[in-house]
């Protein structure tokens, strides 16, 4: 299989050691060496700076906002450059946030020097506050904003040293409604039990319908599957490494390589659907204007060729600014986007390439934000969409629970009334990794429209691998169908 872009999902922080370089103009300086007031929701990055999977890394200052600005300035030098650069003002990623009762949004800042330009480097304390804490609560330090009634509070980010003081404001809306109970009101288990063990009714509203252990099996009806990598006996190595045949295989294309036909041996004929992420090189104007007609209708002949089940995900994370055919970069517009979507669609209906389902994929943070690039606008119509996917990862640092990654984009993409794959994802390694994946066994209830998920089992810039330890290999046998 062929690794493109697809591992340029690199998003991880560069955590330098910030020290202070005074000079004779500065006469106030401040130290700016603790730790970044940022939790990092993973999988996204600046149009400016775009680490890969191969190992290059990115700053932790990319995330755009409006400024509030200060008449003195803070100098901040890192101790990797002998530069000194100098914050004029820090910056929230959004002024408007959305938050369902009882869920979460992570709040995020940026530092800027006089001329609005991001820093590089390591990141700053700072401390977040909340007007109206019976709407929203928010991690001091940490920035993770909590739903709590319906309403609206303004989220105030700040840093201060001595008599300088910078920060800037968001408002956050609360939904009344509650996305992901922590328990079920009604049964999720079939009316007819498959064991005698598990209730088709709960005797008390507050009991949940399954078992609160981690090893509960996923549905059989959810998909599962992973990126295993390249090599003839990857997909073998794979099954007998988790002890269980993969439903899914996924890969990657460029649009100008023909079909892997070749790979109907290892996944095809072995009944596992191929899921092929399929990514250009170039932007999105060059598919909707009709140049690469040709490479898309051989794309499509290779297809119906291949003759078994087949998931295409043209463009994935399309709501990031870090690829060709991402938010913003080329020219890229949603509505150019869903040109190109339908002209491909619209190829493969021609070529009568009827084992192929279209699955759009979206990252699970939208970079930049806004109404312009939220789930809605790139969507192309329920005529043209099968499957929507969601890209999410737990890089670790600061640690993300499994509904910390994915719980605000669950409900962006539950708009759409379409099944829900999580396409691409994985945790870093750590303790709390096991637990991370105990979470898949709970997708039925906790997320009951999930119905398929795939794992990037790489071990590039995290240790992503379900073998990293032995603790979560455990658990991801326990949670796969039995």
């Amino acid at each position: 299989m062929k690794r493109n872009r697809k591992f340029l999902v690199g998003r991880f922080l560069n955590l330098p050691i910030i020290s202070i370089l005074l000079t004779s103009l500065v006469i106030a300086p401040m130290v700016l060496n603790a730790p970044f007031a940022m939790a990092r929701t993973n999988n996204y990055s600046s149009s400016s700076q775009v680490a890969s999977k191969s190992g290059s890394v990115l700053s932790p200052w990319h995330f755009g906002g409006t400024t509030s600005t200060s008449t003195t300035p803070t100098s901040v030098t890192s101790t990797s450059a002998p530069v000194t650069s100098t914050v004029a003002s820090i910056a929230l990623l959004s002024s408007s946030y959305t938050v369902a009762t009882k869920g979460t949004s992570q709040f995020y800042i940026n530092p800027k020097d006089q001329n609005g330009n991001i820093l590089s480097g390591t990141g700053v304390a700072a401390t977040f506050t909340s007007s109206n804490t019976s709407v929203a609560t928010v991690g001091a330090t940490s920035g993770l904003v909590t739903g709590v009634s319906a309403g609206t509070s303004v989220i105030t980010a700040t840093l201060v040293s001595g008599t300088i003081k910078l920060s800037d404001t968001a408002t956050v809306t609360v939904s009344g409604v509650a996305t992901i109970p922590t328990v079920p009101t009604t049964p999720t288990v079939p009316t007819t039990p498959t064991t005698p063990t598990v209730p088709t009714t709960p005797t008390t509203p507050t009991v949940p319908i399954i078992p609160t252990t981690p090893t509960v099996p996923v549905s059989s009806s959810i998909q599962w599957g992973a990126y295993v990598g390249d090599g003839s006996t990857a997909v073998a190595d794979f099954d007998t490494l988790v002890g269980k045949k993969t439903e899914m295989i996924d890969d990657f294309e460029d649009f100008t390589a023909p079909f892997p036909t070749q790979l109907s041996s290892t996944v095809g004929s072995q009944g596992k659907t191929l899921v092929v992420f399929w990514e250009p090189s170039t932007g999105l104007s060059s598919i909707s204007n009709g140049s690469l007609d040709s490479e898309i209708k051989s794309f499509a002949a290779g297809a119906k060729s291949y003759g078994y089940p087949v998931i295409l995900v043209p463009f994935d994370e399309m709501n990031l600014n870090e690829t060709a055919w991402g938010a913003g970069v080329n020219g890229n517009t949603p509505a150019i986007f869903i040109s190109a979507w339908d002209r491909i669609h619209d190829a493969f209906t021609s070529a009568g390439a009827t084992n192929v389902k279209f699955a759009i994929d979206y990252n699970n943070v939208s970079i930049p934000s806004g109404t312009t690039n939220n789930y809605a606008a790139y969507y192309p119509g329920a005529n043209y969409v099968d499957i929507v996917g969601i890209d999410g990862y737990n890089f670790g640092s600061p640690w993300q629970t499994f509904d910390q990654v994915f719980g605000s984009a669950y409900t962006e993409a539950s708009q759409f009334n379409k099944p829900i794959y999580l396409m691409a994802m994985a945790s870093a390694e750590g303790t709390q990794k096991a637990a991370w994946i105990d979470s898949l066994g709970t997708l039925s209830t906790n997320y009951p429209n999930v119905k398929g998920w795939t794992w990037f089992n790489d071990n590039k810039e995290q240790d992503w691998l379900v073998n990293s330890d032995a603790a979560a290999l455990t658990a991801f046998k326990s949670i796969l169908p039995q």
